[in-house]
């Protein structure tokens, strides 16, 4: 007859695949449900949209691009409170993930919130150094705390980056 430790060991080895497996599933349905949300804003509704963007998040709820998204829809709807809370957890759930930083910074932006808004923007940027909507979100945020010729040179990184992004055109110009 087994030992019962090699029974209880088989056991949870048995526990620990099924729950893989469950959330191997899970997050299947959150990347399904946030495609559906993303076609609903295509399409303008926003109201389906919020509603797969929370069901994506019930189902996976450490999936970040369902909490970015989330964060997104809730912004949108003049939600920024909650937006902000979405766009950390999604940073929570994965902290690599720079569209996240990115859109924190942004929210932070729209709250006023200009030096918390400078951080979200460098880590977007530590993530991604090639990411010109963060470079001009770097300098919005610096010339909002009085820093011009700093806002300028993230400027002309954007500008470097991608010579015809149209917000670092115009802020360079302003």
């Amino acid at each position: 007859a087994p030992r019962p430790s090699s029974r209880y060991a088989r056991r949870t080895r048995t526990r620990a695949r099924l729950e893989s497996a469950i959330d191997g599933l899970d997050r299947q349905q959150a990347q399904k449900l946030v495609q559906q949300g993303i076609s609903a804003e295509s399409a303008g509704d926003a109201a389906k949209a919020l509603a797969h963007f929370r069901k994506a998040v019930a189902a996976d709820d450490r999936y970040a691009p369902a909490h970015n998204r989330l964060g997104i829809a809730l912004q949108s709807a003049g939600d920024l409170g909650a937006a902000v809370a979405c766009f950390e957890r999604a940073i929570a759930a994965d902290p690599g993930y720079h569209a996240a930083h990115f859109n924190l910074g942004l929210a932070q932006l729209q709250g006023l919130r200009f030096q918390d808004a400078e951080a979200s923007f460098r880590s977007a940027l530590g993530l991604q150094q090639t990411f010109p909507d963060a470079w001009v979100g770097l300098a919005s945020a610096l010339e909002a705390q009085g820093l011009p010729d700093d806002a300028l040179a993230a400027l002309d990184q954007a500008i470097a980056q991608s010579g015809d992004h149209v917000g670092a055109l115009l802020n360079a110009a302003l």
